[in-house]
């Protein structure tokens, strides 16, 4: 399961959420972003992965399940079959005939009848997610975060509500995360509150550039123009932040991070294939590609994982926003991987090893 994020608060939602989870009234939770303003989708950035990984470490929560706490990622185009797949083996079960979502549903469903575990199933987009998911016994509880609640309601999900961050919690994070206290805050802090609406990932955001380096006044204007830019968009206030983070980086660091956008949501990339990728772009080496990567991650640009890393869909959903050039970029990731073929060998024919495919 994820990590906490540096500088974790303990947020008010979060024993309300554990009561749900443990008062044995409901078996399936869903965690569902407020509606602001944008139909049926709740905002993204607000904290619900990071409050549901705050209910897998908490110790009560832990010893409420002896039987084990298992997380599962989702997102807006996973593969059902290969997340249920994934899991079983997770389970103990190594030998399965299993070659479809309603074969998977069925296994995990008797895998799980007697188990006393909670399963927390992250970034849902689907009604058809939920069921695929929705597999615990009567000993069992299962937790969804969504940005939508009526994918939840084919499985009578018990729906609690996230907001963005209070004022008072807001100040209390951004002080945290800048090693200062709220009473030292600058005045400008009220106006970047206004300008990231509160959400959890744009003030993380705001905080790393402020650490690198930018003035409170500087983020404030980058704010104020990132309005101009993003307007009424959704989720333009985390946008806003992302573009004062991209900002502050110089311009082969915003050209390698832009062309991060070549790489799918919703999947850990393997720090080989983009030091292969960058080795061609940029000619950086294995070492290079491993600090600009651990800058990115600094910067609240991306998440990084021992040798892998990952995008917060709102943090993909800028990249595809930034660039225009996508075709050329898949262009130049086949052409990273082309000079490992010889003798006129065909795409399946490309080594499988980190050692040869990707390490340079």
């Amino acid at each position: 399961m994820p990590m906490l994020p540096v500088g974790y608060l303990v947020r008010e939602e979060l024993a309300d959420i554990r009561s749900a989870v443990l008062d044995g009234r409901s078996t399936v939770v869903g965690v569902v972003g407020r509606v602001s303003g944008v139909g049926l989708i709740g905002q993204g950035g607000i904290g619900k992965t990071v409050l549901a990984t705050a209910l897998a470490r908490d110790p009560v929560v832990g010893r409420s399940f002896p039987d084990g706490i298992f997380w599962v990622t989702l997102g807006e185009n996973a593969d059902f079959l290969a997340a249920q797949l994934d899991l079983l083996a997770r389970l103990g079960v190594t030998e399965t005939t299993v070659s479809s979502v309603t074969q998977g549903t069925r296994a995990l469903r008797d895998a799980l009848a007697q188990r006393q575990c909670l399963l927390i199933v992250d970034d849902v987009w689907s009604a058809a997610a939920a069921k695929a998911l929705a597999v615990t016994g009567p000993h069992g509880r299962v937790v969804f975060t969504t940005r939508n609640a009526q994918v939840l309601a084919a499985v009578s999900a018990q729906l609690k509500r996230v907001d963005v961050l209070s004022n008072d919690i807001a100040r209390h994070l951004l002080a945290q995360l800048n090693n200062t206290t709220v009473e030292q805050l600058p005045a400008e802090v009220g106006r970047v509150l206004a300008g990231t609406g509160r959400v959890a990932l744009a003030l993380a955001l705001v905080a790393a550039a402020v650490r690198g380096g930018c003035s409170w006044a500087q983020v404030v204007a980058e704010l104020d123009r990132g309005q101009g830019i993003f307007g009424g968009h959704p989720y333009a206030n985390t946008f806003k932040a992302l573009q004062l983070a991209v900002a502050t980086l110089d311009d082969a660091g915003k050209e390698v991070y832009l062309s991060l956008a070549v790489f799918p949501s919703d999947t850990q990339i393997p720090l080989p294939a983009i030091a292969r990728y960058w080795h061609r772009l940029r000619g950086l080496s294995l070492r290079q590609t491993r600090a600009r990567l651990g800058e990115f991650a600094a910067r609240q640009l991306l998440t990084l994982n021992a040798d892998q890393i990952g995008f917060h869909d709102l943090q993909h959903e800028y990249l595809l926003l930034q660039v225009d050039d996508l075709e050329l970029l898949h262009t130049d990731l086949l052409a990273a991987y082309c000079d490992l073929l010889t003798n006129h060998q065909q795409w399946w024919q490309l080594p499988g090893t980190n050692r040869t495919c990707g390490i340079i």
